[in-house]
Order: structure tokens, then sequence, then C-alpha cells
């Protein structure tokens, strides 16, 4: 598992460092969900293509910068997170474009104990991009790398703690 991710990993870096008007063939997202235990709350940093998710948000992949509030309504509508089968309030954190990418974060509010069950559903660029990968990677201390890869036909899944 750990060469797929190196080998995302590469593929993403070369065409995030490609100028954003070139198609590219890889449709990918990633979230990365970390539990910060300085907070005892949970970040989430989404890494997207700059022009597919202006293709979904916008329908135009050479839409100007994106706004907070479209990136916002447009993540929150495609993507919820469950602990132990509730559903977690997250809130916006910043967005950030370079390079033909945009990372969107958010946090949760504290958490008195650290779930069973985490569960996600994820639709983002389903409709744009049927081929669309959606990877998300759980980050906790002292734990190894959790992933969990959807995508249509699959867009639940769940991270057993």
């Amino acid at each position: 598992m750990y060469t797929f991710f190196l080998i995302l990993c590469a593929l993403w870096h070369l065409s995030a460092n490609a100028p954003s008007t070139l198609p590219h063939d890889l449709r990918l997202s990633v979230c990365e969900i970390e539990y910060l235990p300085e907070e005892s709350a949970f970040e989430l940093r989404f890494f997207l293509f700059a022009d597919d998710f202006r293709l979904g948000i916008y329908g135009d992949p050479l839409h100007d910068s994106i706004a907070p509030r479209d990136a916002v309504a447009y993540l929150l509508g495609h993507f919820l997170v469950r602990f132990d089968g509730e559903k977690v309030i997250v809130k916006y954190k910043n967005i950030m474009e370079k390079a033909g990418q945009t990372q969107v974060q958010f946090r949760t509010d504290p958490v008195a104990y650290l779930p069973r069950q985490i569960t996600i559903d994820n639709t983002i660029l389903l409709a744009e991009f049927p081929e669309q990968v959606n990877m998300h990677f759980l980050l906790l201390p002292g734990r190894n790398r959790m992933s969990l890869l959807l995508k249509k036909g699959k867009t639940q899944g769940s991270f057993e703690l």
C-alpha cells in the first residue's frame, strides 16, 4: 500500500506542476484526516486539482480563483464524515491555491474521545469525472497511516479504529 501511495504522490506532484490549463488524465482528490491531540480535534485537508475543482464548482475549469464560500459549499455538499454513526460538523479553516492545486482545510470541534468508527461519504467530482478516485488517509498519533479509496459505485467507506 505504501508503494501505491508513493506512486500517487509522484503523479500528483507531476500533474500539479503542469500548467493548470493543460488537460490531465489523472482524476484524483486526496483528503487527509488527522487527529490533533493538543486540540482534541480532527483536521481535514482536501487536495484537488484546481481546474477540476473549478469545473465542479463553476462549470468552467478556467474560472477565476475559487471563492472560499463556493469551495465550502461544494465540499460540504459532496462530503460527509460520521463518528460512530453521528454526523460531524466541520468548520472551514482556509483555502490555498498553488501550482495547479487547491487545498481546503476544515476542523472539527474538540471531541471527548476517539471514535471507534469513522465513516466517509464522498462524491466529490464524480458527476464531472466518472473515473474520479477520492483517496482518504487517516493519521492518528502512534498508529500507521490508514487509507480508504472511494470512487463511482463505492462512495461510502469506514475506518475501524
